[in-house]
């Protein structure tokens, strides 16, 4: 999307606005910031202490912590509203802590909670010095293009039994998805066309966020700006496509939250001077490099990280070699030389930090057989023809893989090759079964997705969608319905050298411009099985009548970079027409993360 779209920028504007809030214009404040752990994780990959210390922050502190008055300091407050939160702000006020209370709670908090707020507070003498301010910031966006609603666990607590979750509080869930979700829409203030697929927890997201943002209209909180195009706000099902989830990646983003658990922009090594202690590398937005290779291969990335360094080794050499002979040459020598410090300071650091996070990677695929890994997994979801031997080998214990490693390849073998289509595939999948039980690999993941398997069958038996085979779990179903469905349309990607994984072909599918009308009837066929709902009218709308140039792609139930790596892959080759996507979910998963979600599902059936 162009700059206007950028979420990232939207949002740190925001939080500015907050944090900047109460001082006289052109001049700085001295504040003290006090969050919550959702406050700290959405302000800490946007605003670093440098920037917060532009904003006249000099003190932040979390709220359940005991702190020490400052009563000569306003306090800026940006916290959740719940009523935890709201006992200690309360307690906070009654003992006059601090100058005074700009509280900000990052969505909207209650009528109920904002009435035992007023009851708590009606002791006090004056309540002059207390601010409340509902802010739409219940998300994190971690690039331009990508955000977080940060709710660990939400595919979990989706999928979850009645026996664990009632009803009550799975709608409550839900409405803290769309809460999030219409956040992102009012920071972008725009009004996009809701498109979902049918059926499951994507739908039931799609209903609600339209009619939330139908009435933010009428109350004009959201105001659109004009634009040529609206957006569409694409959700799906993390059932959509669960290999996604689970193969090995092999671009460097990817491998960081993969391989070395990139959280929050944040990668945690081991201090090889202590090893007691970690070292935390950020990734910044003001790091070329990693804007230019975030999203490259393993091997391209190493390639061009060590160019970088030999650049820098250049750069720094010529530095310190040039000095005149005379004193006037020397004077501007040294003037140059102090001039270039900060900037080649902050070079080194990210030098320094791609370099060390390449080796750890590196340290990783040599030890695992990564590499190796990712090689079949791909085969399998390409449908390629793949090694059995070299699967049987990986397979095994002494394949150097961990437990995890050789799960992730199982199950994606299981989710993508169908193996029950062939009587021999289906005894050599009971065969690799027993060889990981034997190992002693938990294959409580399995089973989850065993059941959820046997359910998709019985589903199929009773409907004639021809998507319904992909609302519960299997993402190649949906790869070859769009494969089949053809669409005898031209369609927008001219290169097909770049492998689509199923999200990526719906969102290419959606986008395209409005097709011929002989085409129209094909492409019919993948819109007939989507929710399409605008909530400038409140009614179903013909979504093939759309021209659609921007897009807010969002998983309930997590996504995950591999998918996003994608479409930014996509995006990048139709640059000339000019196609945007931001992308998002209810939390930003790995594979281990996720297949320990799996796993207790497998668990509690």
């Amino acid at each position: 999307m162009t700059s206007g779209y950028s979420l990232q920028e939207k949002e740190t504007a925001a939080l500015q606005g907050i944090l900047r809030a109460g001082s006289p214009e052109g001049t700085l404040e001295w504040k003290v910031l006090v969050y919550d752990p959702v406050g700290r994780d959405i302000i800490a990959p946007l605003l670093k202490v440098g920037s917060l210390r532009k904003l006249g922050i000099t003190i932040h502190m979390m709220l359940a912590t005991e702190r020490e008055p400052i009563r000569d300091a306003p306090a800026v407050y940006f916290v959740q509203p719940t009523p935890e939160n709201v006992a200690l702000l309360c307690k906070d006020c009654k003992a006059d802590l601090y100058q005074s209370f700009n509280i900000n709670f990052i969505s909207p908090i209650s009528r109920t909670l904002l009435e035992t707020m007023a009851q708590e507070l009606a002791s006090l003498p004056t309540i002059n010095h207390v601010q409340i301010f509902d802010q739409f910031l219940n998300f994190v966006a971690l690039e331009p293009d990508l955000f977080s609603l940060m709710l660990d666990g939400s595919y979990r607590t989706l999928h979850s039994p009645q026996a664990l979750i009632t009803d009550q509080q799975m709608d409550a869930y839900i409405d803290e998805i769309v809460g999030g979700l219409t956040s992102v829409v009012l920071q972008l203030q725009v009004l996009p066309v809701v498109v979902s697929v049918k059926g499951g927890a994507a739908q039931a997201v799609a209903e609600k966020v339209t009619c939330r943002l139908a009435d933010l209209l009428r109350e004009r909180h959201l105001e659109p700006v004009s634009t040529a195009t609206r957006p569409v706000l694409l959700l799906c099902d993390r059932n959509n496509d669960i290999p996604v989830c689970l193969v090995h990646p092999w671009s460097y983003r990817c491998m960081l939250a993969d391989v070395l658990g990139m959280r929050l922009n944040k990668v945690q090594l081991k201090d090889e001077e202590n090893p007691t202690k970690k070292k935390v590398y950020e990734l910044d937005s003001r790091d070329q490099f990693w804007q230019n290779n975030a999203g490259a291969l393993y091997h391209d990335f190493s390639d061009r990280a060590y160019e970088e360094l030999s650049k820098f080794k250049e750069s720094k050499d010529k530095v310190t070699q040039e000095q005149g002979d005379d004193l006037d040459g020397m004077t501007e020598s040294v003037t140059s030389l102090m001039s270039s410090v900060p900037q080649m300071k902050e070079q080194k650091k990210f030098v320094d930090m791609h370099t060390n996070l390449g080796y750890a990677l590196l340290n990783e695929i040599k030890a695992r057989h990564l590499d190796a890994f990712h090689q079949i997994e791909m085969a399998l979801i390409n449908k390629e023809a793949w090694d059995p031997a070299k699967f049987q080998e990986l397979l095994a214990e002494s394949s150097g893989g961990t437990a995890v490693d050789r799960l992730r390849l199982f199950l994606v073998y299981y989710l993508t090759a169908e193996p029950e289509k062939d009587d021999r595939a289906e005894k050599e999948l009971a065969r690799w079964e027993r060889t990981l039980a034997d190992a002693g690999v938990d294959l409580a993941a399995l089973s989850f997705l065993k059941n959820i398997r046997a359910f998709s069958r019985s589903r199929l038996e009773k409907t004639d969608s021809s998507l319904s085979k992909t609302l519960l779990g299997f993402g190649a179903g949906l790869s070859e319905q769009l494969k089949k469905a053809k669409l005898q349309l031209e369609s927008t990607l001219k290169q097909r050298n770049l492998f689509l994984l199923p999200l990526t072909r719906m969102v290419d599918s959606i986008l395209q411009d409005v097709p011929s009308r002989g085409s129209s009837s094909s492409r019919e066929r993948i819109t007939d099985n989507l929710y399409c709902h605008d909530p400038k009218t409140g009614s179903r709308i013909d979504v093939t009548q759309f021209r659609f140039t921007h897009a807010i792609v969002f998983i309930v139930g997590g996504g995950n970079y591999l998918e996003y790596q994608n479409l930014k892959d996509w995006e990048k080759q139709l640059q000339q027409n000019r196609k945007h996507v931001i992308y998002g979910g209810t939390e930003m998963l790995n594979a281990e993360g996720f297949l320990q979600q799996l796993a207790f599902l497998g668990q509690n059936p």
